[in-house]
This record gives structure tokens, sequence and C-alpha cells, in this order.
């Protein structure tokens, strides 16, 4: 693939977009890339719907950064379990930023597994803010109440 067509790729989503925010987006899903590689080597990732829960039950402590895919189709338990996390993040003022690709964070998180069920909510632990793709994530995360990230 070439460079115009990565290019091309990654802004196909912003259609419409002004150039600023769709600049914004781009640099903040290259941010939480980032992240997302900084924390799976550093084993900060909590990966799963019923391990977050478990996670946020032990400790709401640790947790820096909340990821939930936004997905109508999604088996309805499901569902309830990522409203659940949500509304628990919003308590403990916990940063959540939605997305719309299960598939495309499991390969975000660069887990070398392979995807057993989709992927619906990824729990990041122990972040440094003053990392600066870090805080353009966090940024975007306080922006508006769970925003969403197109991640494509």
């Amino acid at each position: 693939m070439t460079h115009d067509q990565t290019i091309e790729n990654e802004t196909e989503e912003f259609h419409g977009e002004e150039m600023g925010d769709m600049v914004q987006r781009l640099k903040v899903r290259r941010a939480l890339q980032e992240v997302l590689h900084q924390s799976q080597l550093q084993g900060n990732l909590v990966l799963g719907v019923h391990e977050a829960a478990n996670e946020l039950a032990v400790g709401e402590d640790a947790i820096r950064l909340c990821l939930l895919v936004e997905n109508p189709h999604a088996d309805p338990g499901i569902q309830v379990h990522c409203r659940l996390i949500e509304a628990y993040c919003w308590e403990w003022a916990i940063p959540v930023i939605k997305v719309n690709n299960s598939r495309k964070l499991w390969e975000m998180t660069e887990h070398q597994e392979t995807l057993r069920e989709p992927l619906h909510c990824v729990l990041v632990k122990n972040l440094v803010a003053e990392v600066n793709p870090v805080s353009t994530v966090l940024e975007f995360a306080r922006g508006a109440p769970a925003p969403m990230l197109n991640i494509i």
C-alpha cells in the first residue's frame, strides 16, 4: 500500500468534516494506538467485558482509561454490561472513549491470540499523563462525555 492509499483510507471516514477536525481525530487515533502499544508492553491492559468488571470490582484506583465498542448489534447482555461499566467509570471519573470497531480495537491492542469473541471493552491501567500520546488521548476523552472515535 502506498502512502497516498494509506492517507486516503484513513481520511475516508471524515468526508464532509472540516480539516481541523479531521487532523485532530487522526492525531487522537494515532495517540491511542501508541497508548495501547505501550500499555500492552507494560502489561497494563484489561481486555474484555467480564475481565473489566472484575478489575473494577477489585479497585478502580489504577484504571486511567476505558474504551468501549459502540455496537448496537451486540448481544443485549454484553450491551448491559458495557453500560454498567460506562456508568461505573463515570462515577469514578475514569475517562471513557467509545470506538466503532471491535476487530480494529483488538488489533490495536496488539494481542497475539486469535479473537474468539468480539472485544467490547478495554481498560488501561497506570498511565503516565505527562507523556504526549497519553495527554492527547485524555484531552480527547474529557472533551465530551464518552466521545466517539472512529478507528476503522
